[in-house]
């Protein structure tokens, strides 16, 4: 038996930090959970850092155990409401930023914090907070609207139940991930050990421009272009879109030329893409370089890029500059061996990547199945 009850009738909402100036982040005394701490954990981490300066005066919200805590605005309705439960008692007072709000039940005799968790990030709850939400630059939810969601509640042994089944699958989620980071750090010291010993006397440096057939910009794309497979790459770390056209073959090195975040950011393009504007692609003299083995080389020398940068306005620098960089260049065979080992890396967490797809689906399903208790 499954009863259905609105969230207004089962407990209340509470503001986050209020009256607060910048100042007051400085050298704070009490820790506070910030807007990304709730919005990418469905139960909060409370490997906390951040601190406020809270008064002895003040009447501020302290979170508890039990307690939902919700992201307020977004710039889209689909990912505001975001919420984080709090599935551990508190060992000191926290208290919760003030671009978000918390929601207590009256209380939770009938309700574990560990379903909730579950609950509120299942599609059929994200709908409906989505739907709570107005706006047209920037949506906040309303609390009004929010109070009217109904949430199902059955039995405190089926609940139990869920959380088993639903926490084993989110645990194969998290077990993916840290094998990445694992496997992302150990590719990380590879490629450092690997290039930190190519810095002696026997390896000869060259300049990017002595190595390269081609260092060029790209273009801006034509408005008419529609959504494609081929990755748009131009001035941030990730790529601004996919199109269905490309003006640049792959085995290409790019990095940005321009803006604040981009600029010491090197990546591989092993496909063909469309590189923007504000981007530099680069092609190897195969003859005496290894493409991959080029933006092995640039990325070990980011700090190069980075030195380049000019600031005032937009951050940027530009061909010759790059063209000029110096990395060691040892023979075509020893340029091969080093990306062969570490492209087993590569293929490591590119299989884990796609594992951790199908876990997350793997999750997802049984959330949603478990959770419409039809």
């Amino acid at each position: 038996m499954v009863k259905w009850v609105k969230i207004g009738d089962e407990g209340s909402f509470y503001s986050g930090l209020s009256g607060k100036n910048k100042n007051d982040f400085v050298n704070g005394n009490a820790k506070f959970v910030t807007y990304m701490n709730v919005y990418t954990n469905v139960a909060l981490n409370f490997d906390i850092e951040d601190k406020v300066q809270i008064r002895d005066t003040e009447r501020q919200n302290i979170i508890e155990y039990g307690d939902i805590l919700f992201t307020g605005s977004s710039e889209t309705p689909d990912e505001c409401g975001m919420s984080c439960v709090v599935t551990q008692v508190p060992e000191e007072s926290i208290y919760l930023n003030s671009f978000c709000f918390g929601y207590r039940f009256n209380s939770i005799e009938n309700i574990l914090p560990d379903y909730c968790k579950h609950l509120f990030r299942s599609s059929m709850i994200r709908s409906a907070i989505a739907k709570t939400a107005n706006g047209v630059t920037r949506f906040n939810v309303s609390k009004k609207l929010f109070a009217n969601i109904e949430i199902p509640l059955p039995s405190l042994s089926e609940q139990q139940r869920i959380v088993d089944i639903l926490d084993k699958f989110e645990g194969m989620v998290e077990n993916v991930e840290k094998e990445i980071l694992l496997r992302q750090k150990q590719y990380e010291f590879y490629r450092e050990k690997m290039m930190s010993c190519l810095r002696c006397d026997s390896v000869k440096w060259v300049k990017i421009g002595d190595i390269c057939g081609r260092v060029e910009n790209g273009e801006r794309p034509p408005k008419e272009m529609l959504k494609g497979e081929y990755p748009y790459i131009n001035a941030g770390t990730v790529p601004s879109g996919y199109f269905n056209k490309y003006n640049s073959d792959a085995n290409a090195v790019t990095t940005p030329s321009h803006g604040e975040g981009g600029i010491g950011f090197v990546d591989f393009q092993n496909k063909p893409f469309w590189c923007g504007a504000l981007c530099f692609k680069l092609y190897a003299n195969t003859e005496i370089a290894q493409s991959k083995y080029l933006f092995l080389a640039l990325s070990a020398n980011s700090d190069k890029i980075l030195a380049l940068k000019k600031e005032g306005g937009v951050p940027y620098f530009n061909r010759k500059q790059l063209c000029d960089i110096e990395i060691p260049l040892p023979p075509l065979a020893k340029q091969q061996e080093i990306v062969a080992k570490l492209d087993k890396f590569e293929e490591m967490i590119s299989t884990l990547k796609k594992e951790l797809e199908l876990r997350k689906k793997q999750y997802e399903y049984y959330r949603e199945k478990l959770l419409t208790f039809e």
